[in-house]
């Protein structure tokens, strides 16, 4: 049987599922009530019940985004001189260590280099690195300046035109995370990224995975909108704990695989005043994913 005629029909079905549970749980009745399109008079009761969970949202929903396709990607390979080059060090300083999925580079001054075989690459530099192009010397820097080195370390090491700064995160020890995604064709990609933590010292540690762009599949399916999106976001909290979301946008997403292609599928990207992300799957109201602000610290 044809696997993306039977996919199809699994995310249709359960895109059907989701806007019939909706109509039951949420809409009144009258002629409005069997729309899956949220109305601004919904949109207030939408808002009533977040706030009735301790969630609150004083932004914009989104208008409506009817239709959206799957987008194919591949993770971009790793090219490890040109990486060590654009950070002007000696590899030959570094131990390479070869695991089955990992590679391990262990440098001077505790600089460690990992490689995953998924595509993503950690770094961790204990004492600070500073982008030798930089045009801002020396360390002990005030923390908002040290952003220009991240500008300075994308523009060095990556060619990939379709990078933005998507967030900036403070933390209490005096450390800035840059936050970058991808961009292609006017849409984001949240699974493509570059998290960068800084201190007055410079680079402290960091991490990428990017991905390659195959193609868009022909395929446009309905997806759920943003209210409905904000709805079932609610339901993974059932703490009582305050919540608030800072910004509701929409993207694609993905994790990482061991493969050589996959979906990247569009998604409902929640973001709270924290700096975590949650991803709503647009087709299916799942939870696709998260990302919290200042991981690996």
């Amino acid at each position: 049987m044809d696997w993306n005629k039977t996919k199809n029909i699994l995310i249709i079905a359960f895109l059907g599922i989701n806007i019939l549970l909706s109509y039951k749980l949420w809409f009144d009745s009258g002629p409005q009530a069997f729309s899956p399109w949220i109305v601004p008079e919904k949109e207030k009761e939408v808002l009533a019940h977040l706030e009735g969970k301790n969630i609150s949202y004083e932004g914009e929903i989104p208008g409506e985004i009817k239709s959206k396709s799957f987008y194919d990607v591949q993770s971009k390979s790793f090219d490890e001189k040109r990486f060590f080059d654009s950070l002007n060090v000696d590899q030959d300083e570094f131990e390479k260590i070869e695991y089955e999925n990992l590679t391990f580079y262990l440098g001077p001054k505790g600089k460690t280099i990992y490689v995953y075989k998924s595509g993503m690459v950690k770094f961790d530099f204990p004492k600070g690195y500073i982008p030798p192009n930089s045009f801002l010397k020396g360390h002990n820097r005030s923390i908002i300046n040290t952003a220009y080195w991240g500008k300075d370390f994308v523009d060095s090491t990556f060619t990939n035109d379709h990078i933005f700064l998507d967030k900036i995160n403070l933390n209490d020890n005096n450390e800035i995370e840059l936050i970058y995604h991808q961009k292609m064709e006017g849409e984001n990609f949240y699974g493509g990224y570059l998290r960068l933590v800084l201190s007055p010292l410079g680079i402290k540690r960091g991490q990428f995975f990017w991905l390659n762009f195959e193609g868009k599949s022909e395929t446009s399916i309905e997806i759920i909108p943003a209210s409905t999106a904000l709805l079932r976001f609610s339901n993974y909290f059932t703490t009582g704990e305050n919540i608030d979301i800072s910004e509701l946008s929409f993207g694609y997403y993905t994790q990482k695989f061991f493969a050589k292609n996959w979906e990247a599928v569009p998604v409902w990207s929640i973001r709270l005043d924290n700096g975590d992300n949650y991803f709503i799957n647009a087709f299916t109201g799942e939870l696709e994913g998260t990302l919290e602000a200042f991981e690996g610290g």
